[in-house]
Parts: C-alpha cells; sequence; structure tokens
C-alpha cells in the first residue's frame, strides 16, 4: 500500500504524478506511456481520481480496459476492469458500475 503521506512528503508525488508513476514496465501484459490514453479527471464516492480507458492487443487477444487511480484519505488505490474488445459495447457499463462503486472504508 502507497500512502499519501509517503508520496507527497517522501518523494513529493500527488494524484498526478501517481498517475504517470503507474504501469509503466515494458513488456506485452504491462501498461506503457502510451496506452493510458487520455486521463480523464473525475470523483467517485467523493474521492479524486484519474481515470483512463483504452484498447490494446495482449498474447494476441483484443482487449478494452478502463483503471482508475484514486487518491484516499491516506493511501492511493488502482481499479482495473477489462474486457475482450468485441465485448466492450456489452460489458462497459457493468466495467463503470464496477469502478464507480468504490468507497474507502
Amino acid at each position: 500500500i502507497i500512502t499519501n503521506s509517503n508520496l507527497e512528503n517522501e518523494i513529493n508525488i500527488d494524484l498526478e504524478g501517481f498517475s504517470k508513476l503507474i504501469g509503466f514496465e515494458e513488456g506485452e501484459y504491462f501498461l506503457t506511456p502510451k496506452d493510458l490514453g487520455k486521463l480523464e479527471d473525475i470523483t467517485i464516492n467523493r474521492l479524486k481520481t484519474k481515470r483512463f480507458e483504452n484498447t490494446r492487443k495482449i498474447n494476441k487477444v483484443e482487449v478494452y480496459y478502463k483503471v482508475a487511480l484514486i487518491k484516499g484519505k491516506n493511501t492511493y488505490y488502482q481499479a482495473i476492469a477489462w474486457t475482450l474488445a468485441d465485448r466492450k459495447n456489452k460489458n462497459e457499463k457493468i466495467i463503470d458500475d464496477m469502478i464507480n462503486s468504490f468507497e474507502e472504508l
């Protein structure tokens, strides 16, 4: 778990910085900067959130995914959901409902 105090005080990172930090690995299964798509500022249950979606090929399979990077009171969270790209229209509302149901306890 990455806490706000560790990020913001020790290495001076906020939600914007956190959104640039996640997933930058090389290889087929990791997100790269070009995979992020357009970051969108939203609020999920009163928590500041950066969200992005994209479609990419992983292991020869086209997938659609949506990622939310959420700033909690003391922790940053990642919520990730995906489906086969050809099922995006069928599953996008379910993906949105899952991500938007996030609550910090």
